[in-house]
């Protein structure tokens, strides 16, 4: 449960990370953690989904 939360945790990281990486001007890394973002997102909230199931 606690991979799950931190999956969710993490994408919420970088996708700040990415905001702040196009605020300085940084476009080329802030789509790396755009999409470093997404991946950390889609994995926790598939990994909530099975445990909702369940």
């Amino acid at each position: 449960m606690y991979r799950m939360y931190l999956r969710l945790l993490l994408g919420l990281i970088w996708i700040g990370v990415a905001i702040f990486g196009l605020v300085s001007g940084n476009v080329g890394m802030a789509g790396l953690f755009v999409v470093v973002g997404i991946v950390y997102l889609s994995s926790g909230v598939s990994m909530w989904k099975k445990a909702k199931e369940n």
